[in-house]
């Protein structure tokens, strides 16, 4: 391990500690943390940066966090394919919402602007997710699916998988209408179209310009 690597991983332990998680959960998040940073490095020296799920899995968002995190994950990859599409068209729009949208950081990097779109739709469709709909993610399997978001349509996925074991186990009496509106408008709708709008401001006033969004 090189002395900058050791360096970070003594500090992000040091932070851990202060944060009173157990040892399972630090030594989850440092090897999770530290194979992603090393496949990144090797991929993209100046482009490093976290998943969103392996962040989920080590923290164990489920509930309302979970929700959350979904609502914000999606937000991401729902956004950015429509607000992308005239530029990267249905190979982008299914690369990105259904794949990830981490293929769009060489873009914010270049162009952070880019990013604000889908980070203030997030900051709707969040609150929107657990004050309103109440969307909990109680997936049985694990909190991955919290920051997978419409990535395989696990998180969507996750969310159903949720209900169904809180109805078997009694937490939940049944799937009501308003849980399926709650999850097509937070993972689906308000995403697609809240980014789109927030896409046009920002196309208008010159912050997003034609090409910032294509992908390579």
């Amino acid at each position: 391990m090189s002395r900058n690597k050791k360096s970070m991983h003594a500090e992000l332990e040091t932070a851990l500690s202060e944060l009173h998680l157990s040892m399972e959960r630090r030594e989850a998040i440092l090897a999770a943390a530290g194979r992603m940073t090393e496949r990144e490095n090797r991929r993209r020296p100046l482009r490093t940066g976290l998943m969103a799920a392996a962040i989920c899995a080590a923290l164990g968002l489920t509930g309302l966090a979970g929700g959350a995190a979904v609502a914000g994950c999606c937000a991401q990859m729902v956004g950015f394919a429509v607000i992308s599409f005239r530029e990267n068209r249905w190979g982008g729009l299914v690369a990105q919402g259904l794949g990830t949208s981490m293929l769009q950081m060489g873009n914010i990097v270049r162009n952070p602007r880019i990013w604000l779109p889908a980070i203030l739709t997030s900051a709707i469709t969040g609150p929107l997710a657990t004050c309103l709909f109440r969307l909990e993610m109680n997936d049985p399997a694990s909190a991955v699916a919290s920051g997978m978001g419409t990535c395989g349509m696990v998180g969507p996925i996750g969310v159903y998988a949720g209900w169904v074991n809180d109805v078997a186990t009694g937490a939940k009496a049944a799937i009501t209408s308003l849980d399926w509106v709650g999850l097509a408008l937070i993972c689906f709708v308000l995403p697609a179209v809240l980014c789109w709008l927030f896409g046009l401001f920002f196309r208008r006033i010159g912050w997003i310009k034609e090409g910032d969004l294509t992908l390579e």
